[in-house]
């Protein structure tokens, strides 16, 4: 069992993790034109699937993908709690399996990326099974220094996480817009934009914001 398994069933009693997927659902209607769409959507690194219900009035059928099973269980529960249109859970790996609801008009994630490791393949992986001229949108971490971040803040030690000297497994300190916007270029996305999102995350003792950028891009037409 992965430390995601094991913070799933409390993950969603944390506001702050339902107003942040809010949040990033805002910022994601206002860079991409999914409003009404009914497009086929894709998340990510889904979790409990909190993106994918803020989302969901805009959306078709959506496939969530994570590699937490128990993550994955919940979100299939909550996302199809709040739509009509057909929901899929995957719990697998987007480079080593295809869904089977491939493929998408869109595919978001929100705090995923900076948990994989090689973002090149998957990112690759993520632009394969869009549609021509399909949309990706990525709200994540801006780069973080040091890693303060994943260090014992707010959201592990409501879930009784690890001590203050730990750092919570992650493979990327967050990502410049540089850094985001280079990555979408070399998986094969066009038309890439990374910028502010808008928002911060607050975590740690005391609260620290911490910056989150947007990532837009597309597959070529």
């Amino acid at each position: 069992m992965n430390r995601f398994d094991e913070l799933a069933a409390d993950w969603d009693d944390d506001p702050a993790k339902v107003a942040r997927a809010a949040a990033a659902a805002a910022v994601l209607r206002d860079r991409i034109p999914l409003a009404g769409s009914g497009w086929r959507a894709l998340e990510l690194g889904s979790g409990t699937g909190l993106l994918s219900r803020a989302l969901a009035a805009d959306l078709g059928p959506i496939t969530l993908v994570d590699t937490s099973e128990q993550m994955t269980v919940l979100a299939a529960e909550k996302v199809s709690a709040v739509t009509e249109a057909h929901v899929t859970a995957c719990c697998l790996d987007l480079t080593a399996e295809r869904p089977r609801t491939a493929p998408y008009d869109i595919a978001y994630s929100l705090l995923a990326l900076h948990h994989i490791d090689d973002l090149g393949l998957t990112l690759e992986a993520v632009h394969d099974l869009l549609v021509p001229g399909g949309w990706i949108g990525i709200i994540d971490l801006d780069h973080d220094p040091g890693g303060s971040f994943h260090r014992t803040g707010h959201d592990a030690a409501h879930h009784g996480g690890p001590h203050h000297d730990e750092v919570i497994d992650h493979a990327h300190d967050g990502f410049s817009a540089e850094t985001l916007t280079r990555l979408l270029r070399d998986a094969g996305f066009v038309a890439a934009s990374v910028t502010d999102a808008g928002f911060v995350i607050e975590r740690g003792e005391p609260p620290r914001p911490y910056p989150v950028v947007c990532g837009v891009a597309r597959r070529a037409d």
